[in-house]
This record gives C-alpha cells, structure tokens and sequence, in this order.
C-alpha cells in the first residue's frame, strides 16, 4: 500500500487525525499479518492441504490417527477449533458423516468457509452403483463394479453415492490441490504467490510418482485378491488393478454365505493376496483364511499407519509411496 506521509508539524497542530489513523494502521496491521487458519477434516486432507500452505500456514487435523470418519464423534476442542478457523476443508458428507450438522449451523452463524473437495473441478469420481455395490460376479472383475465418469464444475448431482476415497488417484490429488490453490489465493491474496509456487512443486511430483508406480504394477495388475472393504477402486482403476472382491460394504458385516464364497475363491488360487487394514478388527479374515496360505498384508488408506520422516508438505508422496509398496510386495510375493 502507498500511504501519504503527514508532514511532521501538522502533527504539532493537530495531533488527534494523525493519531487516530496510526492506531487504525496499527490495528490493521496485525490483524492483515496474522496467518490464516486451517483446519483439514482428515489425513489425506491435510496431506494435500499442506504441500500447499507450506511457507505459510499448517493445517490441523479434526479425525485423530486411528479413529475412522465414518464413526468419529467431535470432541469440545474440535468445536473449539472449528470455531476460530478461516477455512475447513473436507471430502465431503459421504466420508465424514460426523460433520454436516455442525458445518451447517457454523456457517450460519460465522464466517467459516467451507470446502468439499470431492467437488473439485476436474475429479474423475466414483460412483457406487447400488447392482454393482456387492461385487456378486468375480469373473467380470476388469470395471471394478463401478460406473466412472467425469463430472464438471457445474453439475450439481448429489455426492452421497460417490465412492469418497478420491485422494488415492494421484490425478485426482492434483485436482484437490488446484482447487486448494484457488480457494486459499482468493482468500488470502497476499500470499498468492507461495500458494502457486507449492502448486508447481506439487505437480511435479505428482507426475513423477505416477511415472514410477505405473511400470511397476503392469507387472502385477492381473493377480487376483481381496480387500476388507470397498475404499480402493480409485487406485485400482488408475492402475488397473485386478480385485476380486471385498469382505464389507460400506464396513458392514459380511454375511456367511459371502464368507464361504471369498474362502472358496482363495481355495481355488484365484487370489494371491488379502489385505486388512489397522483401522479395524482382522477376526474375519483370520475366519476365512484359516487352513490357507494365501498371503496377507494391511493396507491403510488414512495413512494412520505409515512412517512419515519428512516435513509435512511432502507427506502425501510418503502416503503414497508407503500404500503402494504394500500392494506391490503382496502381490509380488509367492505363495
């Protein structure tokens, strides 16, 4: 800003308008220097949010490590937190249930803004067809039993049937992260800059980790397996992943007669893997796999679980590094 200068004896005459616009300018100030509050709904989230913020601004993160969003329960100190935030990224209702009601009675009443990313322009989404949601018919594994299309900015479809697990497409995490850009420029402007410049950084990386990871599982995309529940068909369809089904939908119980038909595939050698996840109790592959030596591994994808020794802003390449290596050496393996 360019002010103009009161020469020095006009304060002499009169002080009162000089003191009172240097108490305004004061004031102004610190308020403008502040740095702007964020808050990420979950891991991902924050992963994302971060590579962008970084240089000025962290992120803090409502779903603690280990908890689940689709069962999680705010706390007074997330209410708290909510409540002094500038800007609050989520996924969406479909994954953090926990949130809708009190994000809409904070928006009402504060300045809160609010930002679903599972409407980011330019996201390829999943939706989960109610025929296809079982995964009845393992021989016509290649779709993924989903429906794919790429919505644009300005439909305005509900997103309760989305699968909401978007970040496990590195694409789809640009596309989070271009949105990201756009909101956290538009709102605080003054950084704009260091904003696009983390934008950059991002992308690159993003290319490299997809240049990487797509060689590797060419190698092993038709080896069959299981997974505990449905929350991978974004990584199985960027890189064309062969799975044969999962235990729970929607992290419901299986029914027996699922059970005896996944422990029959594995009887078969259909699949070489099955993959559980830290988040919830095993028993039920424990159940289905006894007596068989297909391979087991534990996929995480909130990242509780992962090594994270770098700053913040390079934690998603960590995230995903880490959850790709645990589907590579499974399926690599020999059973």
């Amino acid at each position: 800003m360019n002010y103009k200068r009161t020469p020095w004896f006009a304060l002499k005459r009169n002080p009162v308008p000089l003191l009172a616009a240097l108490i305004l300018t004061l004031s102004s100030s610190i308020s403008y220097g502040q740095p702007i509050k964020l808050i990420a709904s979950v891991q991902p989230v924050q992963m994302i949010v971060s590579a962008i913020s970084n240089g000025v601004a962290e992120p803090s993160v409502l779903v603690p490590a280990g908890a689940t969003p689709h069962e999680y329960s705010l706390k007074p100190s997330n209410v708290r937190d909510i409540s002094n935030a500038d800007l609050l990224f989520w996924i969406g209702p479909s994954l953090e249930t926990f949130l809708e009601k009190t994000l809409n009675k904070f928006t009402q009443k504060t300045g809160l803004r609010v930002v679903s990313l599972i409407e980011s322009p330019g996201l390829t989404r999943i939706h989960l067809d109610s025929e296809h949601q079982h995964h009845d018919d393992h021989q016509h594994h290649d779709d993924h039993h989903h429906s794919v299309k790429k919505l644009s900015s300005q439909e305005t479809s509900a997103t309760e049937n989305l699968d909401p697990h978007i970040w496990l497409d590195p694409l789809n995490a640009l596309a989070m992260a271009q949105q990201v850009t756009a909101i956290l420029s538009e709102t605080d402007p003054s950084h704009t800059q260091q904003y696009q410049q983390n934008l950059q950084l991002f992308q690159q990386r993003i290319t490299q980790l997809d240049q990487q990871l797509s060689p590797q599982f060419n190698k092993i995309k038709e080896r069959g397996y299981f997974v505990f529940h449905d929350a991978y068909s974004y990584f199985e369809q960027r890189y064309g992943l062969n799975r044969l089904g999962e235990f729970s939908v929607n992290e419901s119980k299986p029914s027996v007669k699922k059970m005896m038909e996944i422990q029959a595939i594995i009887k078969q050698g259909k699949a070489v893997c099955i993959f559980s996840e830290p988040q919830f109790n095993p028993a039920l592959i424990d159940a289905v796999t006894r007596g068989t030596d297909i391979r087991r591994a534990s996929l995480d994808p909130l990242g509780d679980s992962y090594n994270y020794s770098k700053p913040d802003a390079e934690h998603y390449f960590e995230f995903m590094y880490q959850f790709a290596d645990q589907f590579i050496d499974c399926l690599s393996g020999t059973r």
